[in-house]
């Protein structure tokens, strides 16, 4: 089922060939400091057993009310955990699963997360031809943070491509930063994926040389990742692995690598198109699943991080007729019932008994 093509590539885990490895390297991950749109929502809602109904009903008396429907692109959402528990549980999943070395880098959206003893990185935002893509930007330079950040968060006008390819020579400037373009035939903005193949191969031709490695990520299929492999193969780029976790599992895909720092890693792809990619045990359980796991662990507190509960109404955010972002909680002094009841079914979905059902039926992955 797997094919033979890239068996060199990606190991799977357990596997007797790790020996050949000293270090597992985490990339993509989100904390609460990166902010999540949620302009996907009509798109999946509606189709959402229960869900659905009090979807369309909320949607219905907000069009009665106001003229028009809520514009969820104008919400998003933070992610449950602070910066500093999710390298904390990679590190630990790593070390003790794996036993072997823990390099890990936080990648939130357009924001760097300041976390001791691990490389600041970005996940950068950029559009090619009004396509939305999104770029990993590892191992950035400490002393020139707030100013990559800057210059980075400025780039925000969608036709500005030259804009584009300065920035990225700029950042090669630096030679332990590794530039990745992350879940490439991803359609996250509703596109089509045919446009999606275009914007990215017209990105990889103009920015030749400037983007060192494609990304196996976490939450794809496994045919798209393959295509993604043959792609970096045919583009004699590198390969990394990443997790993108937003919630409180650790990542499905990490990288392999002998390297004692993120920054040796980083030279390992530009110089030499390292591509050993490790596929964890949990990737291939049904994606639906694994989805609605990182949804429950959005609405709950984690208290085995021992962290302060944090409700998550004041983790999503709305932008209002005056353009302030605010959280739900200053909008809502009491939970609307429809909502209490969407999250008490996600929260029943995931008890135990009916999470085992759910997994039992719910058998195939993403290799199907």
């Amino acid at each position: 089922m797997l094919g033979n093509l890239h068996a060199g590539r990606f190991l799977f885990a357990p596997s007797s060939e790790l020996g050949k490895y000293k270090a597992a390297v985490s990339l993509h991950s989100h904390s609460e400091n990166s902010k999540e749109g949620l302009g996907f929502v009509p798109r999946y809602a509606p189709h959402i057993p229960i869900l659905s109904t009090f979807y369309r009903l909320e949607q219905s008396r907000y069009t009665t009310k106001n003229g028009t429907g809520f514009d969820f692109r104008r919400a998003y959402w933070l992610p449950p955990l602070p910066p500093e528990v999710v390298v904390k549980s990679e590190r630990e999943r790593i070390e003790t699963e794996l036993h072997m070395r823990a390099l890990i880098s936080i990648s939130d959206h357009d924001h760097i997360s300041i976390v001791e003893g691990c490389a600041p990185s970005v996940e950068w935002s950029i559009a090619i031809h009004g396509i939305p893509l999104h770029l990993g930007v590892y191992n950035l330079p400490p002393p020139n943070l707030s100013e990559i950040h800057a210059e980075l968060v400025a780039q925000k006008k969608p036709g500005d491509q030259s804009r584009v390819m300065e920035l990225l020579c700029w950042l090669n400037e630096y030679k332990g930063t590794l530039i990745v373009l992350n879940h490439p035939f991803a359609d996250i903005g509703s596109r089509g994926v045919q446009k999606v193949k275009k914007a990215v191969f017209r990105l990889l031709k103009k920015a030749q040389g400037l983007i060192h490695a494609l990304e196996i990520n976490g939450y794809r299929p496994w045919k798209e990742n393959l295509a993604v492999a043959s792609l970096a193969d045919a583009l004699d780029l590198g390969l990394m692995g990443g997790g993108d976790r937003h919630g409180c599992s650790p990542n499905a895909i990490l990288s392999l690598s002998s390297s004692q720092t993120l920054s040796e890693y980083a030279e390992e792809v530009r110089c030499y198109k390292q591509r050993a990619v490790l596929i964890m045990p949990e990737y291939f359980e049904n994606p639906v699943a694994r989805k609605l796991q990182s949804a429950v662990d959005f609405f709950r507190s984690c208290p085995e991080y021992c962290i302060p509960h944090r409700h998550w109404m004041d983790r999503v955010y709305f932008k209002a007729g005056e353009g302030v972002a605010r959280p739900l909680s200053y909008y809502w002094r009491r939970i609307p019932i429809w909502v209490r009841s969407s999250t008490w079914f996600l929260q029943l979905l995931t008890t135990r008994w009916v999470w085992f059902t759910i997994r039992a039926l719910l058998r195939s992955g993403p290799l199907q």
